[in-house]
């Protein structure tokens, strides 16, 4: 435990990639599925996933930016304490909160971009 009775719950950089990427294509595979069911098949052929490569860059600058929201409104942090960038080393974006804040809070912040760049979207979506 550090100091003043919090703990260090840090993740490696790595631990993280995978996780994501695993569970990037499984939620990917998973909207297509549903949207397929709601809304009757569609094509998936070179152009359907042209579209997805196109949306996947602003997608996840969204996601990250979404962070940043979270970690303002959640965790009261002001605009200096958060830190938006990219680590080529691990090809890996980021939104890092440079001050504490309370695990709620934290755990908010980071469930936000799903919502907002996950289910809402795909929610609406349809033909």
């Amino acid at each position: 435990m550090a100091a003043g009775g919090t703990t260090d719950a840090t993740v490696s950089k790595q631990a993280v990639n995978v996780v994501a990427i695993v569970a990037v294509l499984a939620i990917l595979v998973g909207a297509v599925e549903v949207q397929a069911l709601l809304w009757g098949l569609f094509d998936t052929g070179v152009g359907f996933w042209l579209a997805v490569a196109a949306i996947y860059v602003p997608g996840i600058v969204a996601h990250e930016a979404t962070h940043g929201v979270g970690y303002r409104a959640f965790g009261g942090l002001r605009s200096d304490q958060v830190e938006f960038g990219f680590m080529w080393k691990a090809l890996m974006p980021f939104a890092h909160a440079k001050a504490p804040m309370q695990a709620a809070a934290y755990r908010k912040a980071v469930l936000l971009p799903g919502l907002v760049t996950g289910v809402l979207p795909m929610a609406a979506g349809g033909p």
